[in-house]
């Protein structure tokens, strides 16, 4: 038994939920298992047979991630959180009408010319001629509208630039990988999984900076420290806090004299050279002779 105790005092202390440590180990894990998934899916959905129920399911691990991160972020009874969920799971039904539109789109446009990049560097990206039709960039320019559209509800959704940027970097990435006709299995793979860990590590790193905020007297946008400051309006990004301005130290000049008039008022101690407790007075101090009548 006391071999028991001794190895569990080794083992590290319990998190507390609700903390930036919390937050941390519990982000790291959402995003480890989100990229995991999206790598499984993109590995064995791909092709004409199992597009549909590969939409279904890239819908439904993000919905899956956004309600871990915004769980993280002490936000998931929002309405927002239901309408992002339900933006990834109806996800077979308005991409395939949006890739239609965009290929219709590009249709009446001419070929691309890309003979500035130079032969050898475009056979080694596998193009056999120097322009590209349009017909080709119909599903990166569409996955690139999607990405950037989702981006901005979930700017909407967490009043974070960060959060926008990240996605919309991540949709730049995948719309490349998607246009390289070298590798058309591996880079629809690659695009699948870039997209996937920079949104969830954007709504990771957003959660971890909510939490920091709620904690620690930061902005829950940009992650300022806005503790000691008078004004409610972030510095860096402009954002008005929810909440009055912040009280500012006391210092000891402030404390002391409402420590000492609180122990004169319980009698505690005199004021100097005053009318103070019998008690503290000193035996060896004259006392006043009463005044004969």
């Amino acid at each position: 038994m006391t071999k028991l105790v001794a190895a569990a005092s080794l083992l590290p202390p319990r998190i507390r939920p609700g903390t930036v440590a919390h937050a941390r180990v519990h982000g790291v894990l959402t995003l480890g298992l989100a990229v995991s998934l999206a790598t499984g899916l993109a590995w064995y959905g791909m092709g004409e047979a199992g597009r549909s129920w590969l939409l279904l399911a890239l819908g439904l691990l993000f919905g899956a991630y956004v309600i871990a991160t915004r769980n993280l972020a002490s936000r998931l009874l929002e309405g927002s959180t239901l309408a992002l969920v339900a933006w990834g799971a109806t996800m077979p039904f308005w991409f395939p009408v949006w890739h239609d539109q965009v290929r219709i789109g590009l249709s009446s446009a001419g070929a691309i010319q890309i003979g500035f990049l130079g032969s050898e560097a475009l056979g080694q990206l596998g193009y056999t001629s120097d322009a590209i039709e349009p017909a080709a960039l119909a599903l990166p320019l569409a996955v690139l509208i999607a990405g950037c559209v989702t981006g901005v509800m979930l700017l909407v959704t967490t009043s974070s630039p960060a959060v926008l940027w990240r996605v919309a970097l991540g949709s730049v990435l995948a719309a490349v990988a998607l246009a390289i006709p070298r590798w058309p299995v591996t880079g629809a793979q690659a695009s699948v999984v870039v997209w996937h860990a920079c949104a969830c590590s954007a709504l990771t790193r957003w959660a971890i900076v909510q939490t920091r905020a709620r904690s620690a007297g930061f902005c829950p946008s940009c992650g300022t420290d806005v503790g000691g400051m008078a004004s409610p309006i972030c510095p860096k990004c402009k954002r008005t806090l929810k909440r009055g301005p912040a009280r500012r130290k006391a210092t000891e000049d402030e404390t002391m004299p409402v420590l000492g008039a609180s122990l004169v008022l319980r009698g505690g101690v005199s004021a100097p050279g005053g009318q103070g407790d019998p008690a503290q007075v000193r035996p060896d101090a004259p006392q006043a002779r009463p005044k004969a009548a």
